[in-house]
Formats: structure tokens, sequence, C-alpha cells
């Protein structure tokens, strides 16, 4: 029997892309919303959030 992949190599613009797609497919589907909110939850808390380490004050974006 065939194993599925499960070690996927995808670039972080590809990631922002696919965030992208499911907001705007999420829109257009609301009884799908539920699904579609728990997926792009997944993909929230998995970011690896960049802060300095140095104690001056940080203002991102």
């Amino acid at each position: 029997m065939v194993k599925p992949n499960t070690d996927f190599k995808l670039t972080v613009k590809e990631l922002a892309l696919i965030e992208m797609s499911l907001l705007s497919f999420q829109s257009t589907q609301p009884n799908r919303h539920k699904e579609i909110q728990a997926l792009l939850a997944k993909f929230y808390h998995q970011k690896i959030w960049y802060r300095p380490k140095n104690e001056e004050i940080y203002v991102s974006g």
C-alpha cells in the first residue's frame, strides 16, 4: 500500500498564496466557513513570528 506524502516543500510565498485563496474561497462558500476557518487556524498556529532579540522598541509593519 502506498503511503501519503507528509513532507511538503512550500515557500513562504506559496503558503501566502494558499492562505489568500482560502480567504477568498471562504467568502463564496458560506456553508464551508468552519472547515476553512479551521484550516486557516492551522496555518496561523504554525507560523514562526519574528521579533528582534535586542531590547530596542520594535514596531512592525
